[in-house]
């Protein structure tokens, strides 16, 4: 905030002018100083402006790893915060130095963090509002605070934590506070653009006529028809956090000064001689909630806010948006008092006259139609108890894509599984739950939404996805799924969950094969990967995994072999290929059938434990019987050329004669009954 001396008046009324939130105070005693690299000094003497603008103490912050709420992306954002005394000072015998030492020691009062912290927690998990106070704060100012925080987490339902440190100085006459803002700075427009318009909740439209594309036009010289088209913008780190992603840290620092005569409670109303402390909290920490504006800067840049800033008259360029058309792609104007008192906030749908920068900052409304909290002045004695905010600066942090008005977010009481790893060709599906009746569901995958396809994708617009036969394109670290409440449009965002698609799926180049062969014959089986790397083998009989005994070897192989054959080896062959690593995917080659000839195929072995290789009539009964031994004795003394039809059954089989062998190999199973 910002003051004339005190023998200023306007008409009956005295004012104290409301500071811009990068505004730093002038403290009066400082004692200590932080070190800080590469710090940034602007010096004005050389700006032809008048009034000239504020010297400016910018100290750059450490990058940091933000996520982005669009497309879950990660991000290294800038940091900084801006320094510069209050506007309207007497910069006097002042110099950048002075400027810096009195940032520095601001930032040193809070070193050691906090002494008090006036928090009572978010509003149902909406905003959270928290003051940190070193032990400056009076006593009256903690209910005085309180009170704030409860009225400005009733306005907002984003998840977010904004934190601001106050302390209390003596600052001398004439002077009401200031306020340090943190920024996060060369945010790019698509970042901006793509966070204001993917936040968007049921009543808002401005932000889906942002001007598409990767710049947004703008002009820096009211004087001049030249257009800018600006690939980045600067965000408070608030407003950020609210909008476009992640970002930790103070939002602002806010000094009070002791010697003004303070109000800390509007309800009963206030003195005429005293300022409401409430009326003024709400006001800095709008600014520190985003409502600052570029052309307060020194250097060509433009703030969230300026997004919506216009000239408001036409002239020769049609520089006045009057459609949601014309504001796609009409030019911004972001210039310090130029051209004078011709500058708005254009919404369409509702239009602000703004502040240019004289005699009140630009990150305000005008003063002279009173449109609500940020207007740039507040007078003795008055309060807009108990709504601080109007429509107007509602209307305004709306467009800067906080919630508002306040809904009811849907809360997740079942996330989505944070990571999958599948194999490619399988399904996978994720599934939400939420606490309102009757939610609308969307399903996305990063921030398009999918469509059922009636094949591959199915209850997209359900609290379960269903994703069949998974390819690699359905790789993603980030599906979730978007749910709207009813009742009031609010929307609420699940966790990001991530599908893994392991690609090294066994392929089967040669199938085992169908084959025939006599009982007591050899039997191979065998398979071809096109890479056997990392793969390992199971192979089964009709389903049945196998494992080696002697007679049947290789079934941890590729190459599986029985030797001898029995009747009851015949079946399905099939084996199960499995990559060792990842998502352990497998493969099942084809199934191969193996018929044992001779009527070696009875299933099951006799009482004797032998199975009935001696059934050689041809019947099928899998019975050896009479019939069977008449059979072999009809054939008995054959001595070449003798089949398993004619009795050579004797192990092993194929000698080519019925003998003495044969026959004790019959009368061994005789009377075995094998079904």
């Amino acid at each position: 905030m910002n003051s004339p001396t005190t023998n200023n008046t306007h008409g009956s009324r005295m004012y104290l002018y409301l500071l811009l939130s990068l505004s730093a105070a002038i403290l009066l005693a400082p004692t200590a100083a932080l070190a800080h690299d590469n710090p940034i000094l602007i010096d004005p003497s050389g700006f032809s402006q008048d009034p000239p603008r504020n010297l400016v103490y910018i100290i750059p912050g450490k990058p940091e790893i933000s996520t982005l709420y669009f497309d879950g992306s990660q991000i290294e954002i800038q940091t900084e915060q801006r320094w510069t005394f209050m506007h309207g000072s007497d910069l006097t015998g002042l110099t950048i130095e002075d400027l810096k030492w009195y940032a520095e020691n601001h930032l040193a009062a809070f070193e050691n963090g906090p002494a008090v912290i006036v928090d009572s927690g978010g509003r149902d998990g909406g905003i959270n509002i928290v003051y940190n106070c070193d032990e400056t704060v009076p006593s009256g100012a903690l209910s005085a605070l309180a009170m704030t925080e409860t009225y400005l987490e009733g306005l907002f339902s984003d998840n977010i934590t904004v934190t601001l440190s106050c302390r209390f100085e003596n600052m001398g006459s004439g002077v009401l506070g200031s306020t340090g803002s943190s920024l996060v700075s060369n945010v790019t427009y698509i970042n901006s653009r793509n966070g204001l318009q993917s936040g968007m909740d049921g009543d808002d439209v401005i932000q889906s006529w942002l001007p598409s594309g990767n710049t947004v036009p703008v002009r820096y010289n009211g004087s001049s028809s030249a257009v800018t088209n600006e690939n980045r913008i600067t965000w408070t780190r608030a407003n950020y956090n609210a909008t476009v992603g992640t970002a930790s840290g103070t939002s602002a620092s806010i000094t009070y000064n002791t010697q003004v005569s303070w109000d800390y409670d509007p309800s009963d109303g206030v003195g005429w001689t005293r300022f409401s402390f409430v009326d003024v909290a709400c006001h800095e920490t709008g600014h520190a909630l985003g409502f600052i504006s570029a052309a307060d800067d020194a250097g060509e840049s433009m703030d969230a806010l300026d997004l919506y800033r216009f000239c408001r008259l036409d002239g020769d360029y049609d520089y006045n948006p009057d459609t949601y058309e014309e504001f796609q792609t009409t030019p911004r104007i972001v210039d310090f008092n130029n051209p004078n008192d011709q500058q708005n906030s254009d919404l369409i749908a509702n239009t602000y006259r703004m502040a240019d920068g004289d005699p009140y900052q630009a990150s305000h409304f005008r003063q002279i139609n009173d449109y609500g909290c940020m207007c740039p002045a507040i007078g003795y004695g008055e309060t807009r108890y108990p709504s601080y905010y109007t429509s107007a600066d509602k209307n305004m942090f709306d467009a800067l894509g906080y919630e508002y008005p306040p809904c009811d977010t849907p809360e997740f009481t079942t996330q989505p599984e944070p990571s999958q790893t599948i194999c490619e060709g399988d399904n996978f599906s994720l599934t939400v739950e939420v606490d309102i009746p009757a939610p609308t569901y969307q399903w996305r995958k990063v921030a398009t939404s999918l469509v059922d396809d009636g094949e591959h994708i199915f209850g997209a617009n359900t609290n379960t996805l269903l994703v069949v036969g998974a390819t690699e394109d359905d790789a993603s670290s980030n599906y979730n799924c978007l749910v709207i409440n009813p009742a009031d449009g609010c929307p609420g965002y699940s966790d990001p969950a991530e599908i893994i698609v392991d690609t090294n799926v066994p392929v089967i180049i040669i199938q085992p094969q169908d084959q025939t062969v006599d009982e007591g014959d050899p039997v191979t089986f065998f398979i071809l990967l096109e890479d056997a790397l990392g793969m390992t083998y199971q192979w089964r009989k009709n389903g049945n995994p196998l494992s080696d005994d002697g007679r049947i070897s290789g079934t941890t192989t590729n190459v599986v072999t029985i030797d001898p054959t029995q009747s009851g080896d015949a079946g399905e062959y099939d084996c199960v290929i499995t990559y060792e690593l990842g998502a352990q995917c497998s493969t099942t080659s084809d199934a191969a059938t193996l018929t044992i000839s001779g009527g070696h195929d009875c299933p099951n072995p006799g009482a004797s434990g032998n199975y009935c290789t001696a059934d050689i009539d041809g019947s099928g009964d899998c019975i050896v019987d009479l019939a069977d031994l008449a059979l072999l004795l009809s054939n008995y003394g054959m001595s070449t050329g003798a089949t398993h039809e004619d009795g050579d059954i004797d192990p092993p089989e194929g000698d080519g004669d019925v003998d003495l062998g044969d026959l004790a190999a019959l009368l061994s199973q005789y009377g075995d009954d094998c079904n």
